[in-house]
């Protein structure tokens, strides 16, 4: 049987020593998810326990996961769980007052544009006060709403002139993605990227259409829903770079303050030395011996600047006028990119604000106990640290677009690009 108290008590514990997130809320309370998770370890011999009791636990850890605002922060569940948080079959957005889906993916008793009124028989501005802390976002446009519908039951959509009330079914976690790709349109160069795993892919776009971008008037380098970490963003640095001006383009985004408390130090340790058994160089294994020395010093917060890239290292392309696309899930390394282009002055950014998923970095894995397990960023951002904190916000564009309904027919983000392009 799963020691519910224990799991609390773990995470607690790696929240409050090792997790380099803090708590943006300030409404974190250990002591209220005891009680509650003391409660569930009661019920744990009912016949009912184990699928009611997990889903308990998963719900108050995910609770206390979003109040720090970290998407890197996440929760694993194995098979062993009796619960697991499954897609409602749709996506949503936050407008106004109540919720528009964006997506069907799987439940096609819905369509694009429904209108959700009511969760849990209560009204979107009601249900908000009960599940704003999973949100991850103080921006109301961006919104997430999936894991609050992970845990509903029931909604209220408008239909004609009355409101039909549907269960909510459940179908598998899938991630949809996006695939990369390039295409000209009237002498504009719109560059498609949902993730870039595939840095070489994405390098082979870059140069065998390179004449083609130099030719073109603009380019729109959309990075919608692109929310990678450790993607690779050098690979785009040829958009940002100039003749005579291939360094330290990202190294100002990349500096980073690392965590070194006892229970890291116990991870980078197992890391380094894994590395050391795989390494038959005996120069790198000199590197890697000599980081383990030096772990032992360490301990608290430690600045650790970026590599600097190499002179040359960069061959600018051509792109003529650059606008960027974001919106809500626009995250991470995509933001070191937009951040970047917009410190360098090479880039309009049009959308809205991004995800805010750039204070924290460099994820750990910690088993909460057989079938749970916990990431978590041991690092934050030089910015972060100085106390430039953009998580929960975002980086605002240039040029706002509010999101409304009108964007299920048309981009108009797109079609702002182009006029800037134009203008």
């Amino acid at each position: 049987m799963r020691d519910y108290l224990k799991v609390q008590s773990l995470f607690a514990q790696i929240a409050t020593e090792d997790m380099a997130a803090k708590d943006m809320s300030q409404n974190v309370r250990p002591r209220y998810y005891s009680g509650m998770l003391e409660r569930i370890a009661m019920d744990a011999t009912k016949s009912h326990a184990p699928r009611y009791c997990d889903r308990a636990l998963i719900q108050c850890l995910l609770e206390q996961i979003g109040a720090y605002n970290d998407p890197c922060t996440r929760l694993l569940i194995g098979d062993g769980a009796a619960w697991k948080p499954q897609s409602p079959g749709f996506s949503v957005r936050r407008y106004e007052d109540v919720l528009i889906v964006t997506r069907v993916f799987d439940d096609f008793r819905f369509t694009p544009g429904d209108v959700i009124t009511k969760m849990q028989n209560n009204s979107i501005v009601d249900y908000h006060k009960q599940v704003w802390r999973t949100l991850r976002c103080k921006i109301t446009e961006n919104e997430d709403w999936q894991v609050a519908l992970q845990f509903s039951n029931t909604v209220h959509v408008r239909r004609g002139n009355g409101e039909e009330r549907l269960r909510l079914m459940r179908f598998p976690m899938l991630k949809q993605q996006c695939e990369t790709s390039i295409r000209f349109m009237d002498g504009i160069c719109i560059i498609r990227l949902d993730t870039l795993e595939t840095k070489e892919e994405i390098l082979d776009l870059l140069r065998a259409n390179a004449s083609q971008i130099a030719a073109c008037s603009g380019t729109v380098l959309d990075l919608r829903q692109c929310h990678s970490q450790n993607a690779g963003f050098e690979v785009l640095l040829p958009l940002l770079a100039r003749q005579g001006e291939t360094r330290n383009i990202l190294a100002p985004e990349q500096g980073v303050y690392m965590l070194y408390s006892q229970g890291n130090k116990r991870l980078f340790r197992a890391e380094l030395l894994a590395q050391l058994r795989r390494e038959q160089n005996s120069q790198v294994r000199n590197e890697i011996e000599a980081l383990l020395s030096q772990l032992e010093d360490k301990s608290g917060w430690v600045f650790e600047p970026a590599e600097p890239e190499e002179d040359g290292a960069i061959t600018p392309v051509s792109c003529g006028k650059l606008v960027i696309l974001s919106d809500g899930e626009t995250g991470a390394d995509a933001e070191a990119f937009i951040l970047a282009a917009k410190r360098l002055g090479r880039a309009t950014v049009v959308g809205r604000n991004s995800m805010g998923a750039m204070d924290y970095c460099r994820p750990q894995l910690r088993a909460l106990d057989d079938s749970m397990a916990l990431v978590y960023s041991s690092a934050m951002r030089a910015s972060a640290y100085e106390g430039n904190h953009m998580n929960g916000i975002g980086i605002s564009a240039d040029i706002h677009i509010p999101w409304t309904p009108e964007f299920l027919k048309k981009d108009l983000d797109m079609e702002a690009a182009i006029d800037v392009i134009n203008s």
